[in-house]
């Protein structure tokens, strides 16, 4: 599975939860477990951006160094 699909899917399942939690209709302990889960979710979601985040820094960095050799 590709990190965008993770990505999304991951973000897909944070909502699935909110709204769960936000029905009112799950017991105390399923909503524990469920925080839980979107915690963990959000981790791995949070270090796809992060990793996005560095990747895009290079590129920028990248085509500054290119404009100034040109330039």
């Amino acid at each position: 599975m590709s990190k965008k699909q993770v990505f999304e899917d991951g973000l897909n399942r944070i909502g699935e939860i909110t709204a769960m939690l936000s029905s009112g209709e799950v017991s105390l302990e399923e909503s524990v477990e469920l925080y839980k889960e979107a915690a963990d979710t959000a981790a791995v979601c949070r270090k796809l951006l992060d990793e996005a985040e560095l990747k895009i820094a290079k590129i920028s960095r990248d085509f500054s160094s290119v404009e100034e050799e040109e330039g």
